[in-house]
């Protein structure tokens, strides 16, 4: 059985990304004076933020890395358990039910730290 967590609860004035740790409050600003009011479900399809990458490239990367973890996940003996953010679980939702993925609405929304199996997914 192949199953998918979404890792827990992290502190929420963290925007997400590669960082581990939040901005500090002069980062906060800078952001919020460069990119005022800018959150990933406010990005048009092919817009990104600077140095980051668009809905559209995030959506072909976990794309492709998910078909090519479904290849190798064939092949495995037991068990598999894959932990990962929300969005990547929205976007696997949305591929393992043929359902069009956009940035903009939430199709399936995982709980913090829950354990969810693919075919739960379908």
């Amino acid at each position: 059985m192949l199953y998918l967590i979404r890792h827990g609860e992290e502190d929420p004035t963290v925007r997400g990304g590669w960082s581990r740790t939040a901005l500090t409050d002069t980062g906060i600003v800078q952001a919020e004076r460069k990119f005022p009011g800018l959150y990933y479900r406010m990005l048009a399809w092919d817009e990104a933020y600077s140095n980051g990458e668009s809905p559209h490239a995030f959506f072909d990367r976990i794309a492709s890395a998910w078909k090519a973890f479904k290849q190798n996940y064939e092949n495995a003996a037991g068990d598999t358990l894959l932990v990962t953010h929300g969005g990547v679980i929205q976007i696997i939702y949305c591929l393992e039910n043929g359902i069009s993925y956009i940035n903009q609405s939430v199709v399936f929304s995982a709980p913090h730290a829950v354990l969810l199996s693919v075919p739960d997914l379908t």
